[in-house]
Order: C-alpha cells, then structure tokens, then sequence
C-alpha cells in the first residue's frame, strides 16, 4: 500500500515536469518568432531617416524613390524636346507662315516706296520706308539707305531734324561699306553727307567730307556741285582769296549750267564781301558808257553816264544800259549761255566804264538771272 502511495506521487512529480518543460518549449517557440518579426519602416527616424538628402545636395543622376525617378524621367524628356525652348508645334507654323506672308508685303512696299518718291509724295515715302524696316529688320541695309534718301526729302519733319536724321543714317552706313549692294549706292550716301551738313550749316565737317567725297569719285557727275560746296565752306572759314581761286577753277572747268549759275552768285558774293574790308576802288571819273549804235540809231536815245548813282540807273544791274542788260537776258533765256557770258564780261571786266561795286553787282544779277531758268537750277 505504502509502496503504491509513493508511485502514484513520483507519476504526479513526472507528469508536472512534462508540462512545465512544454510550457517552456512553447514560450520558446513563442519568443522566436517574435524577434524573427521585421521592425516597422520609420519615414522619419532610423537607418532610413539618415539617408534623406536636400535636393539642393543631391547627386545629380541619383535617385531616391520611384515617383521621384518617375518625375526626373519626365523632366528629362521635356529638355530635351525642341517644344521646351520654342512655341508649340502648331504656335510655330502660325508664325512660320505668318513670315511668309509678309516677304510678298516687302516688294510690294518697294514698288509703292519707288512710287512715292517719283510723284514727290515724300513723307508717305518717309512712312513706307520705315514700314518696310518694321518687317524686313531694323538693320536692313537697302531699307536703311531709301530711309535716309526720304528723311532728306521730308517736308514733314523740321530741316534741322531731317539733315541731321539722313545725315547720321549715310554715316552708319558708310562706316560699313558692305552694306552697299552698288558702287554707286556709296557714292551717293557720301554726296548727300556732304550736303546734309552744307545745309546744317557745319562747314568744317562738310570741307572735309567733300574732300573724301573728291578723293574717290574725282569724275563723278556731282563732282563740281562738291567743289562749289568745297568753295563755299572756304568762303563761310574767312579763306575768301582760297574761296576765290577755286570758284575760278571751278569756272573755268566748264561746269553743268545749274552749277556755273551757282559758282557765278558765290563767285560775286565773295567779291561783295571783299569790298566790305578792302578800300573801296576810286570812282570813274568824266567817262560816259559807248552806247550800241543799233539801240540808238533813230531814237536819239542819250548815253548813260558811268558816274551816275546805281540808284538812278537800271536798278537790277546797277549801272548796265537796259539795253545791254536785254541782250545778256535774252542769250540766256534762249539758253545760249556763250553769248550770254561773252556780253556779261565785256562789262563786268571794263574797269573804265563801271565802278568794282557795280561789276559786282552786274554779276550777281547775272547769276540769279541763271537760277531762275527752268533749265537750271541750284543743284541740291
């Protein structure tokens, strides 16, 4: 009995410790499987935290997660299409086309610029012209040339603005001779910065741009109106002898008739302003003119005298016989300027017969008589 009481206590004891060792190999199996868990991703801690760059920092081609990849992949392909830096493919045939249109619009202002300037419409050729530089570009040099050639003509503008526009528009292109398509497209912006600054009044400048106008194109057809300009600048400076002696040259070169009338007034001017300074020459005296035989025969008409006050003698050629001054204006009128000329100076050289203030006066009658022709001119 004894015995059984004491088996029955060690089965109990054995029995206890089977369940005590499950027990514990279950919470063993149990704590495993817990550290076997990954540990919940922190967006803003841990290992990952110590990983996020500012994009300021950020190694250019690196990558740090899918949707950042995807946008960088956009961004790239967005470069490197020609839309990024251009208008859109439909924007860019808009103006592709409208540029087409306007290349036509060029040539038709030309004809309509070509138009104006030949009826004399000036200012509407002043607006075409810059019109034209509006489509064609402001550099243009054609366009620039014919802007310049309007903006001389001008009525609209003031002369001073006008010269002075034209003159810095020829300048511009002169100092680049490769915008001329013609030789002579430069001859003739160099001949009008000459005459911009004639009228501007700036003798000194315009002296020197007819020399440099004289050294390339010496036989060009405005070479002598560029010589009067030359002379006339030397007469503005006080050179009045140097003045003189190139007028004579100039004369005795047998200029166009619109420049001999012009050289044959500014010849006259400086003898006008010489006798200002110099001693006046002594008066003729008891000396009567030697009247034609012709202009008097039958009607007794007296001779006039050489010491009579040009006051009282033919007023617009102080001292000459109506008569004499009627042969000189009808040889020109005729446009028989030989004749002319040879009456003129059997005067205007007869020291006997007219005072030097009178010779002088005789000649500039004369030349104003060959500027109110229609055949000629002044030249400008």
């Amino acid at each position: 009995m004894q015995r059984d009481l004491v088996l029955t206590a060690i089965g109990v004891v054995a029995a206890g410790a089977v369940v005590f060792g499950i027990g514990l190999y279950v919470a063993g199996s149990m704590g495993s499987s817990a550290k076997e868990q990954p540990e919940p991703k922190n967006e803003t801690s841990g290992p990952v935290a110590k990983e996020q760059v500012h994009p300021k920092e950020q190694t250019p081609g690196k990558t740090h997660s899918p949707a950042k990849d995807k946008e960088q992949t956009a961004d790239q392909t967005a470069a490197q299409s020609p839309a990024a830096s251009s208008p859109s493919g439909d924007k860019a045939s808009e103006i592709l086309a409208a540029a087409e249109e306007l290349k036509p619009g060029v040539k038709e202002l030309t004809t309509r610029y070509n138009d104006l300037l030949a009826k004399g419409d000036y200012d509407e050729a002043w607006n075409t012209a810059r019109k034209a530089l509006n489509i064609a570009g402001r550099s243009d040099p054609a366009w620039r040339l014919r802007l310049a050639n309007a903006t001389y003509l001008a009525k609209m503008l003031p002369a001073q603005k006008r010269y002075s526009e034209a003159c810095n528009i020829y300048t511009e292109l002169l100092a680049r001779p490769a915008s001329f398509a013609d030789v002579k497209d430069a001859e003739w912006a160099q001949y009008r910065v000459c005459t911009c600054y004639r009228e501007l009044g700036r003798w000194d400048e315009a002296m020197q741009a007819a020399v440099a106008f004289l050294d390339h194109y010496a036989t060009s057809t405005h070479a002598p109106e560029i010589r009067l300009l030359h002379a006339q600048g030397l007469s503005a400076s006080g050179k009045r002898i140097e003045a003189q002696e190139e007028l004579t040259r100039i004369l005795a070169s047998n200029p166009p008739d619109e420049v001999k009338a012009q050289v044959q007034l500014r010849l006259a001017e400086v003898d006008w302003e010489r006798l200002k300074t110099e001693p006046a020459e002594p008066p003729v005296q008891n000396a009567t003119v030697k009247a034609d035989p012709e202009e008097t025969a039958g009607n007794g008409a007296p001779p006039v005298s050489a010491t009579q006050p040009p006051e009282t003698a033919e007023s617009e050629t102080s001292g000459l016989p109506p008569a004499e001054w009627a042969k000189i204006k009808a040889a020109a009128q005729r446009s028989d300027f030989q004749t002319a000329g040879d009456l003129l100076e059997a005067w205007a050289s007869d020291k006997s017969r007219l005072t030097e203030k009178q010779r002088v006066k005789l000649r500039i009658s004369y030349a104003k008589l060959l500027s109110s022709l229609p055949s000629t001119g002044t030249g400008k």
